[in-house]
């Protein structure tokens, strides 16, 4: 499969809310540094997204696969999208 739909499906599986697909992406390679442009906030990382959305187990499942926290972008940064979603 293409590395860029791995990365766009794991996007969706965060936003979609299903973590049986959202594992099984990152099982088969998905990146989770990937960067994807949403419209309103710019580039955002699945851990970003993640954070963003109030899903703690898909932050605890990027950070296994090396998910690195300290990527900042024109949205931000994964910590501050969790500080403004209470997470």
């Amino acid at each position: 499969m293409d590395e860029r739909l791995l990365d766009a499906d794991l996007m969706d599986s965060i936003e979609s809310y299903d973590f049986v697909r959202f594992k099984h992406l990152l099982e088969v390679g998905a990146d989770p540094n990937s960067l994807h442009l949403d419209r309103h906030v710019g580039y955002m990382t699945p851990l970003m997204e993640a954070s963003n959305g109030n899903n703690p187990r898909y932050v605890i499942e990027l950070l296994k696969y090396d998910a690195d926290p300290n990527i900042v972008t024109d949205a931000g940064s994964a910590l501050q999208h969790a500080v403004m979603n209470d997470d």
